[in-house]
């Protein structure tokens, strides 16, 4: 039951804010925040991972938050906590899984806006309907 719940929930999740970083470029802090708690609290009422497991995967979200400070957010503080957010719900090897997958998917679409649109190589992607779009494989998946 508590995968279901989070699944779905986690699909709307991503979905506002897939669409609103493709539209904007911009996601609200606030969402992911409010789905890392809303994860965990589905932790604690459902149990089915460790929670060092949801800990570790929220830790891949923090290293990209780090990567954005860095980079001076040339990656997105909104990605690196959406990030975070799946790690809760989905543990540690899924949002590995997840962060993969989107980055298998964004590489060619950025060597097609490249080569064929001819974007500049300071043209900035949204990430998160690659992530949406990995998450939505990895349903299919599984």
């Amino acid at each position: 039951m508590q995968n279901c719940v989070g699944e779905v929930l986690l699909l709307g999740i991503f979905a506002v804010t897939a669409y609103r970083d493709w539209k904007e470029q911009m996601i609200c802090v606030y969402v992911p925040l409010a789905a890392g708690i809303a994860g965990l609290v589905l932790h604690l009422m459902l149990p089915t991972q460790k929670l060092t497991d949801l800990l570790l995967g929220a830790g891949i979200g923090a290293v990209l938050l780090l990567a954005a400070w860095v980079s001076r957010e040339e990656i997105g503080y909104g990605d690196g906590a959406m990030l975070m957010a799946s790690g809760i719900f989905l543990g540690f090897w899924r949002n590995v899984e997840l962060f993969l997958t989107a980055l298998m998917l964004i590489v060619p679409a950025a060597l097609f806006g490249l080569i064929v649109k001819h974007r500049r190589k300071d043209y900035r992607m949204p990430f998160l309907p690659f992530l949406f779009a990995a998450y939505v494989f990895q349903l299919g998946w599984r």
